[in-house]
């Protein structure tokens, strides 16, 4: 409904990317316009032998535009998170320290390449225990319940503060 079929069929679009391909119509809808001017649209194409798309086509695929803009604003934002997620790696394996991305419950998610040195090293140090889903533990007891009350310190919500010590 943007421009006449007629006026559609003598674009340079259609000459140069829709007809070498076969492809006479299009319905097209802007699923999102990211904040640096990204755009993502959603296009069915049909060829000259599928025929146009009527109303009927027009609004079915008005019904489904809500849907498939959700759809594709949460694949943006897991595009976004895995980014995150990769940066994060790549800024812990910068480090020159043994480094653990961990959750509340101590269980090791990431370790950079000394982190995950420090642990292959089996020396009675640092450990991620496997009976504990892969929480981290010292070689002493009390040394494990200090790590264990930092980390839950560290968590929003869950700690009241660094443990004693400071440590």
């Amino acid at each position: 409904s943007l421009m006449p079929k007629a006026e559609f069929l003598r674009t340079a679009f259609h000459d140069e990317c829709l007809r070498p391909q076969g492809l006479r119509s299009l319905i097209n809808l802007r699923a999102a316009r990211g904040e640096h001017g990204a755009v993502a649209n959603v296009c069915v194409l049909r060829s000259a032998s599928e025929g146009g798309f009527g109303a009927e086509d027009v609004e079915l695929f008005s019904r489904l535009a809500p849907h498939l803009r959700r759809a594709v604003a949460v694949h943006i934002r897991l595009v976004e998170a895995e980014g995150e997620r990769r940066a994060l790696a790549e800024a812990l394996e910068r480090l020159p320290r043994a480094a653990f991305l961990v959750d509340g419950a101590a269980a090791v998610r990431h370790a950079n390449a000394a982190g995950a040195a420090l642990l292959a090293a089996r020396d009675g140090g640092l450990r991620a225990d496997p009976g504990e889903g892969g929480a981290l533990r010292a070689a002493r007891s009390e040394e494990t319940a200090l790590l264990r009350r930092a980390i839950a310190a560290a968590v929003p919500g869950r700690g009241a503060g660094p443990p004693a010590g400071g440590h």
